[in-house]
């Protein structure tokens, strides 16, 4: 017969150190799990699986420890024994690690020939029903690899392969027996965990096994397993040559683990199978926080941490509400003001027109027959033609170095003195300015000169020296000594 001879396990998905010391102290927690696996029971002397581990990590979960005890009965054949199991974790980040692990130990192997059910009770190989029996040596060895949510492991159970020979005395002294060789096993699984909700707890994880024996056929499972808040598991597996198996089970705290398997046998011998089932009982020690007395204040304070974040993501929403509220008034006020300050300052276009169209009239009017009162006006005449002997100091006068003045229409500015009271970098603190001096000085006006990017106050504008000079000490008389004279030539 070829067939494998590692037991079959279906829980391993929680409890991987049956098949891969690797997995022992996976979990921070001390672990104890016992596994019952009963197949073919439909045949007479079918195969019965007890196995309880011990398992718990140590110095930081560095290093895992952990103890298998195990007895395998398939009819006259049965095996009894134990393994220490030692792995040791390399860290590549907070979520990516490699185990190694090693488990070794002794099994009494036994074959109760009493047991056989044979065609001649007399054949001499059974020994007159007297039972062979060897203690043999057991070792193991695995590797685990955590890529985040990706796992995946090798092992190789009976890694001795040792042969164990049975020898016996028969009635007429001659020594006669049989042999039993553990051969060496070699076990892969895949794992990936896909968790779909934070706050529903789900997750979803496909899993792989496949083990083989040089000589034997290879066996492989592929399975489903949803995880719901880490409470009730849901799993489906298919099980090659062998069966379709559904799985259930769930935890109490967190601590006690009760699991169910059953395979629906789909091979050649699901009609005298039998049950084939396996039963997981498993507890968890819990984990002492450090300054908690017990489980319940870790989550009283989880709970609170909950509380508080609810309410700091209430603020924010708060906060952001108002912000949207606030920002909504601004472009309003923004929009309005831009408005306003669009028809000022075509208001003050339309008028520096009519100024610019009035000062050009007056400059062309040279009909000495015509009293015009502003040509014949000592003060407003063209100081090379009609200036009165009043003097004015030029020094006071500054002249223009490569400015160039456009209206706020966007115009250009007349050539000519004007009486500035200041330049302004900011455009509302201009109009600021502007709007305060207004009244005092009806002609002021806004300009923009292109050299430097500044708006000047202009309270006064003429070609002639008499009114600039006059609007210039009015200025200082009323304490804007700021104010001064510019010659603006292109």
């Amino acid at each position: 017969m070829q067939a494998q001879q590692v037991p079959h396990y279906h829980h391993y998905f929680l409890n991987g150190m049956v098949f891969n010391p690797a997995a022992t102290g996976y979990y921070q927690t001390t672990n104890a799990f016992f596994m019952r696996n009963q197949r073919n029971l439909g045949f007479e002397g079918g195969n019965i699986v007890n196995a309880l581990t011990v398992d718990g990590s140590l110095f930081q979960n560095k290093l895992g420890a952990g103890i298998i005890l195990y007895s395998d009965i398939f009819g006259p054949s049965s095996g009894t024994g134990g393994l220490v199991s030692l792995s040791y974790k390399v860290n590549f980040s907070e979520t990516s690690f490699l185990r190694f692990g090693m488990s070794g130990g002794v099994e009494d192997h036994r074959i109760n020939f009493d047991q056989a059910i044979v065609k001649d009770p007399d054949d001499k190989e059974l020994n007159n029903g007297n039972p062979g029996r060897k203690i043999v040596a057991n070792a193991n060895a695995g590797i685990l690899l955590q890529l985040k949510k990706f796992q995946f492991g090798f092992s190789v159970p009976q890694l001795l392969g040792i042969n164990s020979d049975f020898k016996a005395l028969i009635n007429d002294g001659t020594s006669t027996g049989g042999s039993y060789t553990f051969e060496r096993h070699y076990v892969g699984s895949l794992r990936y965990d896909f968790e779909f909700s934070d706050k529903l707890g789900l997750k979803v994880s496909p899993l792989a096994l496949v083990k083989f024996l040089p000589g034997a056929p290879i066996m492989y499972d592929a399975g489903l397993l949803i995880d719901f808040r880490d409470f009730v598991w849901l799993n489906a597996t298919y099980k090659a040559n062998y069966s379709v198996t559904a799985s259930v089970g769930f935890k109490i705290k967190k601590s006690i683990c009760i699991g169910y398997a059953y395979d629906v046998v789909i091979n050649n011998g699901k009609s005298y199978a039998g049950i084939n089932q396996e039963i997981l009982l498993g507890y968890r020690f819990p984990v002492e926080v450090k300054g908690k007395n017990n489980d319940k204040e870790l989550e009283e304070a989880q709970k609170e941490i909950e509380r508080l974040n609810q309410e700091v993501v209430a603020k924010r929403v708060e906060i952001d509400t108002i912000n949207n509220q606030k920002n909504r008034e601004k472009a309003i006020a923004e929009n309005k003001y831009n408005e306003m300050e669009k028809s000022l300052n075509k208001d003050i276009s339309d008028r520096n027109d009519s100024i610019n169209k009035l000062n050009e009239l007056l400059r062309k009017k040279v009909d000495p027959v015509k009293t015009d009162p502003v040509k014949t006006d000592p003060v407003k005449t063209d100081p090379v033609k009609t200036d009165p002997p009043k003097k004015f100091d030029d020094s006071q006068i500054k002249k223009s170095d490569n400015d160039y003045f456009i209206e706020m229409d966007q115009s250009d500015s007349p050539q000519g003195l004007y009486v500035v009271f200041g330049a302004f970098s900011k455009d509302d603190l201009a109009q600021a300015q502007l709007n305060k001096y207004k009244s005092e000085f009806p002609e002021a006006r806004m300009i923009y000169n292109k050299r430097n990017g500044y708006k000047y106050i202009v309270f006064k504008y003429s070609n002639q020296k008499q009114p600039v000079f006059e609007t210039r000490d009015k200025a200082h008389q009323k304490g804007l000594t700021k104010a001064w004279i510019l010659n603006y030539v292109r």
